[in-house]
């Protein structure tokens, strides 16, 4: 995702509640704080993006994604939106794959 300037030819205006969405989502795409793969909450994306930010009520962005197969693969944004502290515990579900979780050594 990338556009020369800001939001390029778009703008958010007051009201449009979708679009204010996605300056953190490009935030959680570009700097994700975790992804999970295969989360079984959803059954049309691939990967479950998770951002944090210091705000409330809404302290997460959550973005959905998936490969577009009939455009070669290329990686699609489906979906992008807050979520509650009660309620992150259902996108963290699946293998998480960023960060990658430190395996104890073996024998020890």
């Amino acid at each position: 995702m990338r556009t020369n300037e800001g939001s390029g030819a778009y703008t958010i205006e007051n009201g449009e509640s979708r679009a204010k969405n996605l300056p953190s989502a490009k935030m959680a795409i570009l700097e994700p704080d975790e992804v999970w793969e295969d989360n079984p909450k959803t059954k049309s994306a691939k990967w479950v993006y998770i951002k944090q930010f210091d705000s409330r009520p809404y302290p997460y962005t959550i973005c959905l994604l998936k490969p577009w197969e009939e455009e070669n693969g290329i990686i699609i944004l489906l979906s992008a939106f807050p979520c509650k502290r009660n309620r992150i515990r259902a996108w963290r579900q699946g293998t998480r794959i960023y960060p990658k979780q430190i395996q104890p050594p073996e024998g020890g």
